[in-house]
């Protein structure tokens, strides 16, 4: 199997015997040169880690394979990580709110599609806080942000029970009171962390 890094031909690299010793060498480079493993393609083909384990068969100088690592520097993945999660974190909060005026309006078919879309992000938005927060010198707050994500998830398992049971109006009040505050205080964690981070450019 032929390697490159970072389009660098890695002879090096071709010489170890299996998927796990290749992967450990990259990521212990990546974290030398203060960067993470950002892209492996097999051939071409996008793949994760654990399905780059998987390819034992594959592995070897003569089996015809190219597996090419792209490491990005740790810096530009936070920056870009929490622009996005921040401009993300003002549509959830808007998005909100709109699910809650669309359940007291009475247009329940409407609120309960985005009701799915607005739990997913929510959880894509916590998943970024925690990846990003332990490279930025944050005050630690466990016991805050644990009742935080408790608190959301909380919120979020009363408004499935709600929806079983069809009471919106208590959804539009659960949304608008409970979850709305919750969201506001993630958003400004996450913007606090985006600034910590313009601070150490």
């Amino acid at each position: 199997m032929k390697i490159w890094v970072d389009d660098q031909e890695r002879k090096d690299l071709s010489l170890l015997t299996s998927p796990e010793e290749i992967l450990e060498a990259v990521e212990q480079e990546a974290a030398r040169t203060g960067c993470v493993l950002a892209d492996i393609r097999i051939d071409g083909m996008t793949m994760d880690a654990e399905t780059f384990r998987s390819l034992g068969l594959m592995i070897g100088r003569e089996s015809g394979h190219t597996a090419a690592f792209m490491l990005t520097p740790l810096r530009t993945l936070l920056r870009e990580s929490l622009d996005t999660a921040v401009e993300y974190s003002k549509k959830l909060m808007s998005g909100t709110g709109e699910i809650a005026a669309q359940f007291e309006r009475g247009e329940a078919g409407k609120a309960l599609p985005t009701l799915s879309q607005l739990f997913d992000g929510l959880g894509w938005l916590i998943d970024v806080y925690d990846r990003c927060r332990p490279f930025l010198p944050v005050p630690v707050r466990v016991d805050e942000e644990a009742a935080l994500k408790g608190k959301i998830l909380e919120t979020l398992r009363l408004l499935v029970r709600l929806a079983d049971e069809g009471n919106f109006a208590a959804m539009a009040q659960t949304l608008r009171w409970e979850l709305l505050p919750s969201v506001r205080t993630l958003t400004q964690r996450v913007k606090d962390l985006s600034g910590l981070h313009t601070g150490l450019q």
